[in-house]
C-alpha cells in the first residue's frame, strides 16, 4: 500500500442504505467528522459499521458510536503511528509522541502505536521503527 494513498473519503452514503462493513486494514483508527465540525475517532480493531434508518453505527471493543448520515461529512482512516493526524508518518509524529510520553502534550487515541493499551516509551520505539521503515522505502 502506497503511503501517498488518499486517506479522505466522502461519506455521502444514501440515507436508506443498509448493510455492514468490517474493517480489516493497515490503519489504526477511523475519524468521523460531522457537518458541525465535531470529530470522533474510533479504533478499527474489531470495528464493524452498520447502516440502518439513516444512521451509521460503528461498534468495536471500546463501545458503539452512532452518527446521522445526514450530518456526517467526512470519514478518514488514520495510519498507525500518525500521532499528529496529518496523514504522514515522520519525525513530527515522533516528536509529538515523545512530548505525550513526557507529559508535555495531551494524549490522543493515535498515541498507542504498539496497540498494547498503554502509552509509554515502547510506543516511541515502535513509531521510530515505522518511520525508519518508511525512509527505507518499505511500509508494512
Amino acid at each position: 500500500m502506497a503511503l501517498a494513498h488518499v486517506l479522505w473519503a466522502s461519506a455521502q452514503v444514501p440515507a436508506r442504505a443498509s448493510g455492514s462493513i468490517g474493517a480489516d486494514c493497515d490503519y489504526s483508527h477511523l475519524t468521523f467528522k460531522a457537518d458541525n465540525g465535531t470529530e470522533v475517532t474510533v479504533s478499527v480493531e474489531a470495528l464493524v459499521m452498520t447502516f440502518s434508518d439513516g444512521q451509521l453505527i460503528a461498534t468495536n471493543g471500546e463501545g458503539t458510536q452512532t452518527f446521522s448520515l445526514m450530518e456526517l461529512t467526512n470519514m478518514r482512516f488514520v495510519l498507525r503511528g500518525d500521532v499528529n493526524g496529518d496523514g504522514a508518518l515522520d519525525d513530527n509524529d515522533v516528536d509529538m509522541l515523545s512530548d505525550v510520553v513526557m507529559g508535555n502534550e495531551e494524549k490522543n487515541n493515535r498515541c498507542d502505536v504498539n496497540a498494547d493499551n498503554v502509552i509509554n516509551v515502547a510506543d516511541i520505539v515502535a513509531l521510530v521503527d515505522l518511520v525508519k521503515t518508511i525512509i527505507h522505502g518499505r511500509y508494512p
